[in-house]
């Protein structure tokens, strides 16, 4: 039989001593407890939020989509910020929660993990805004889009009947916002409707209150009529 080595007979000590300490590291990983998982951001229904929306405080709806998603169709009052950081830094009121909206309740929920690392909570809008049951805003672009469709959304100017017969886009029906109590439940439920006035601001009001008795399809267009570069009827149109 061939005589080992010093060297040969070290070496094998050497890998001998390296294969016991793996082993007793393993043994110490596999005897520590599993990391706990982060906590699970709260959700938050849809219809809660939507009253908080119009409270005195209300939360800080942030949404966490791509801007030009964002752009084109959003939450009422919300605003877009991506970065855990900006969001964490976000002036607000002791106790105003941030909630988050994303396309899926999931991604939301990234999030706001990442949000944890910078001390800040923050609670997710249930479902995402693929599952949102009530209005939202909705820009000019996008609803062009939806008027050429084959089933575009019924167009109702909430404005005064001066303003309306003044210069209004075409095909919507006039309904002033002062009366809405009178014609807001003659509209159909199922109905897409979208609601416009000069700015957004009336049509918004008027949104609150169909959302209040049970409409969940009427949208707000964003910047109204001076935010729509499409074509006007009357004789008051602007140039």
């Amino acid at each position: 039989m061939q005589k080992l080595s010093w060297s040969s007979s070290k070496a094998w000590r050497d890998r001998t001593a390296a294969v016991l300490m793996c082993l007793v590291l393993a043994g110490l990983v596999g005897a520590l407890p599993p990391p706990a998982p982060a906590a699970d951001a709260e959700a938050v229904a849809p219809e809660g939020l939507w009253d908080a929306l119009f409270a005195e405080t209300p939360p800080l709806v942030v949404d966490v989509r791509q801007a030009e998603r964002f752009a084109k169709l959003r939450i009422p009052r919300s605003r877009n910020l991506r970065e855990p950081d900006a969001i964490a830094s976000l002036e607000r009121e002791a106790g105003q929660p941030i909630i988050l909206v994303g396309d899926t309740e999931e991604q939301a929920r990234r999030l706001a993990a990442q949000l944890k690392a910078f001390g800040a909570d923050a609670q997710v809008v249930r479902g995402g805004l693929r599952k949102w049951p009530l209005g939202l805003e909705i820009s000019a672009e996008e609803l062009r889009r939806r008027l050429d469709s084959e089933k575009p959304p019924q167009l109702v100017d909430v404005r005064t009947t001066a303003e309306y017969e003044a210069c209004r886009i075409e095909g919507t029906l006039h309904r002033p916002l002062d009366e809405v109590e009178a014609w807001g439940p003659t509209l159909s439920r199922d109905a897409e409707i979208v609601l416009v006035c000069r700015t957004g601001r009336r049509s918004g009001l008027a949104q609150e209150w169909l959302a209040r008795h049970g409409f969940r399809h009427v949208h707000n267009l964003l910047g109204g009529t001076t935010a729509w570069p499409y074509g006007w009827i009357g004789e008051g149109c602007p140039q």
